[in-house]
């Protein structure tokens, strides 16, 4: 027989409704709380993203402010800064694809050829970009299809109308800063960027049927050796990092670099990976030496592929000349000729010396103050 329910107390019915109203005032009053929060944080959140965005707009407008400055006194003077350079590429007319303008007096005309700068020439070019107001430009002016939809398909491969390029760029460095404004083919045409392109390339052309070029990578060395070819246009790097897979890591755990007469470099060992870089500036002296010594130890005619103990990569050039060296075990190779084992040796060490330098602890300054270039 079944039980019948056992009615409820009168006294639980009368708790029972005064929690569930006490629970919905509760509810009720999460939910206000919940309100509050949300229009609190729409309220903030336009002061909050201004207040997030001033300190990098302030950073922004006061490097263009020290570029404008930078700029403004290598006008004045185009060999203040040793690192004065202006790079133009891109598809610039009649096969012209590059022109650089150094404030040391020089330029150079599609990567292959030394062109002779009169300091009102360079100032001319350096006015351009004032004129132009190249400082304040965007770092890229390009069209509004998405980056990673512009060459992604196959019908776009090889059809040039359809594919993204760059089209033409201009780059500034001085006082240790670089700015690159580039343009590519699905924007408009920046008729300030193309007429600025065009008065420093109007300003070399008269210079290119002349000046100085490398007939091949052992001449150009020659020539960077002698001066007759400025230090800014030598080029090297050594990739010799320490590698578990070798025997013995003597000569290894280390990176170097030179371009543009500036020396970089760092360690690159198995326990720490790439160290944090080091730079100086190389004296004329300093890389006149390296290229006669590279030169002097056949480094042009190094076979490409070289069977050693170790892992090096060597990368030589000088304008539009240049030479790639892999030294490493190989198992197929036989061993170098003496004389070519010999050179490389000599390179390696060389360079692993001014490695080891250039991280030596610096002597004290000289309390005659100069001028940071």
């Amino acid at each position: 027989m079944t039980t019948p329910p056992r009615p409820v107390p009168a006294l639980s019915k009368v708790m029972l409704s005064s929690t569930m109203k006490n629970m919905e005032a509760v509810v009720k009053q999460f939910e206000r709380y919940i309100l509050l929060g949300i229009s609190l944080i729409v309220l903030m959140q336009p002061a909050a993203s201004g207040a997030a965005t001033r300190p990098f707009r302030s950073r922004l407008d006061h490097r263009q402010a020290k570029l404008e400055a930078a700029l403004k006194e290598s006008i004045q003077d185009p060999a203040k800064y040793r690192c004065l350079r202006i790079d133009v590429q891109g598809f610039l007319g009649h096969g012209l694809r590059a022109v650089s303008v150094y404030g040391r007096g020089f330029g150079v005309w599609n990567r292959e050829r030394q062109i002779t700068l009169t300091r009102a020439q360079i100032r001319t070019c350096l006015k351009a970009l004032e004129t132009s107001h190249f400082t304040s430009m965007p770092d890229r002016i390009a069209g509004d299809e998405p980056e990673e939809t512009r060459t992604s398909t196959k019908e776009k491969e090889g059809m040039e109308k359809n594919v993204t390029q760059l089209i033409r760029s201009v780059t500034l460095v001085v006082a240790g800063m670089t700015k690159t404004v580039e343009q590519d083919n699905k924007a408009p045409e920046s008729e300030a960027l193309k007429k600025m392109a065009d008065a420093i390339v109007a300003v070399c052309r008269p210079a290119a049927n002349k000046g100085v070029i490398a007939k091949d990578l052992r001449d150009g060395l020659q020539k960077i050796a002698k001066g007759t070819l400025a230090p800014e246009l030598f080029r090297i790097s050594i990739n010799a990092p320490e590698l578990r897979s070798l025997k013995s890591q003597d000569h290894q755990g280390w990176k170097l670099s030179i371009a543009y007469a500036r020396l970089t470099v760092q360690k690159w060992t198995l326990q720490h990976g790439l160290g944090k870089p080091v730079n100086r500036w190389l004296s004329d002296d300093e890389i006149r030496n390296l290229a006669h010594t590279l030169e002097a130890s056949g480094a042009a005619s190094l076979p490409l592929n070289l069977n050693v103990p170790g892992y090096l990569q060597l990368s030589i050039g000088v304008l539009n000349r240049h030479r790639s060296i892999m030294a490493r075990r190989y198992a197929s190779r036989s061993a170098p000729q003496p004389d070519a084992l010999h050179n490389f040796l000599k390179i390696r060490e060389s360079f692993f010396n001014l490695f080891q330098s250039a991280l030596a602890p610096r002597q004290p300054r000289s309390m005659t103050p100069r001028v940071e270039r």
